[in-house]
């Protein structure tokens, strides 16, 4: 049996990354990025009117020239007019236009004088004027070559517009895996059951574990659930299929202790499976096994996560171990799992065996945390009013208003 801190440890080292795949800008969902993106030219690439108004000389107005024969329109997406050797003319430009050949200024359109524009196309302009006012200069942004997006970016919808921008229609971001989640057990039956029978039950775990992969950029079409019932021959022959199929992790939940139905760690040594632990020092949880299988070429491995059955315990392995693996697999940023919260002062709490414990607990305003009662592992409904569990180490106690770490349900 090896601690908490050892089997993760053994789960991220085991686990390096999951390749890297081209994908169409359309179809980017908070990837992360596998390149660096570097500006294809300079920003702007053009002296760019930065107010809809009139273009004209500079010199022109600090010359004493303040009324200026309109000479045309020139709006974004055309090449620019040109004001010629004339400095008493001007042209009327739109937001996002080039500004015109011979123009170093412009002038908003409410700053202008428009009384005799209809009958002479004439525009007066009173307030100072100065170079390059209310123009977006050229390469002022960044020039060309520029680092935009540093690889390990995610790809939220600011850099997806960045990446539309510099014309990166085929982006290389690392893979999401594609994973298999199992539930094992008999007495499991499909959501849809109208009426179990009194010793069924409606599969749960699967679904928990896909939302909690969810909330950390997994997508749907990744994710595949099966059910299958304590029958070792039919587990044996799915398994083979999941392996054969290229899953990169397989999660399991049942069947993973030493009951007489619990068939998964010897059916996965048969499947060729190196175990690398089968249990943890920790509860809810102790029956826990990780391994991988060598897969193709090269360093791909099909991983092993099998947790137990009861809910508390398989979703808070869940986010303990799996979430941090699938993270560091998929070249997510490392962020630390907890966060400090302070125990309730409606009392202490005491964790007395030689095992890590994970403790369901209710969020209380900003900074504290009490515990959820629960009816053990099996408890789903009452873990169901909890926010997160706090870690209490073998062996320890905390008072009230104590520091505890604490992992939130949601907030991987």
């Amino acid at each position: 049996m090896i601690t908490v801190a050892e089997a993760l440890l053994t789960i991220l080292e085991g686990v390096s990354n999951f390749g890297t795949t081209l994908k169409k800008l359309e179809q980017l969902n908070h990837e992360i990025l596998a390149e660096d993106i570097y500006s294809d030219r300079a920003y702007p690439p053009y002296d760019r009117v930065a107010m809809d108004g009139i273009a004209i000389k500079s010199s022109a107005w600090q010359a004493g020239i303040s009324s200026y024969l309109c000479i045309g329109v020139e709006a974004a997406g055309v090449a620019p007019l040109s004001l010629g050797e004339c400095s008493d003319h001007c042209i009327e430009v739109m937001t996002g236009a080039v500004l015109p050949d011979g123009a170093d200024a412009v002038i908003p359109m409410e700053e202008l004088d428009l009384t005799l524009y209809q009958e002479s196309k004439k525009i007066k302009v009173s307030l100072p004027v100065r170079a390059f006012q209310n123009v977006h200069r050229k390469a002022s942004d960044l020039s060309s070559q520029t680092l935009l997006l540093a690889k390990g970016e995610v790809l939220n919808s600011v850099a997806v517009s960045v990446l539309a921008s510099v014309g990166k229609a085929d982006v290389l971001v690392w893979r999401r895996p594609r994973i298999a989640i199992i539930a094992t057990g008999s007495e499991l039956v499909a959501v849809a059951e109208s009426t179990p029978l009194p010793y069924q039950i409606r599969v749960s775990n699967s679904y928990a574990i896909a939302a909690a992969l969810k909330s950390i950029g997994m997508a749907y079409e990744d994710l595949k659930l099966f059910k299958l019932a304590d029958d070792p021959q039919k587990i044996f022959e799915e398994l083979q299929k999941i392996v054969a199929a290229d899953f990169d992790f397989v999660i399991l939940s049942g069947g993973v202790s030493v009951g007489r139905f619990d068939f998964i760690p010897e059916l996965l040594t048969k499947l060729g499976v190196d175990t690398l632990f089968r249990k943890v020092a920790q509860r809810p949880g102790k029956p826990m096994l990780y391994g991988k299988v060598a897969r193709g070429e090269g360093d791909s491995a099909t991983h092993f996560l099998a947790l137990p059955g009861n809910p508390a315990a398989a979703i808070i392995c869940c986010y303990h171990y799996l979430l941090p693996a699938i993270k560091k697999g998929m070249q997510q940023k490392f962020s630390k799992q907890s966060i400090k919260k302070y125990l309730s002062c409606k009392g202490s709490i005491s964790n007395n065996k030689e095992l890590t414990s994970f403790v369901p607990v209710r969020e209380e305003g900003q900074d504290f945390v009490e515990v959820q009662p629960t009816n053990g592992s099996g408890d789903l409904f009452a873990l169901a009013k909890s926010d997160g569990y706090i870690i209490l180490p073998a062996k320890s106690n905390y008072e009230a208003k104590q520091v505890v770490d604490f992992v939130p349900w949601g907030r991987p």
